[in-house]
């Protein structure tokens, strides 16, 4: 699922859940889950993965948790997930639409 904010830009931070009922942006914290994982993924605790994308280059997450809130309208998403390239932490406040 993608979802992008009401801003225009070309990079990215995208994440991705499976087993979602209706498409909906879920609300809580998600640990990184694989599918290569031993343990079930479970939609209610777990992301199954993304990236982070600047100038058309783009690097998959491969561990972390992501804190998604909602007040109102209004989105807040807490990153702290690693790449193969780093760790990546930061915070998006705003509206999304499904792309």
């Amino acid at each position: 699922m993608d979802y992008s904010s009401d801003h225009h830009f070309s990079d990215i931070i995208q994440v991705r859940f499976k087993g979602l009922a209706n498409y909906a942006i879920p609300i809580g914290s998600f640990s990184y889950k694989s599918n290569g994982n031993i343990n079930p993924y479970d939609p209610a605790k777990n992301f199954s993965g993304g990236q982070v994308g600047i100038d058309n280059v783009y690097d998959e997450f491969n561990g972390g948790t992501v804190k998604i809130n909602k007040d109102g309208e209004k989105y807040v998403i807490d990153l702290d997930v690693t790449t193969k390239n780093g760790s990546l932490k930061g915070q998006f406040k705003g509206t999304l639409k499904k792309i």
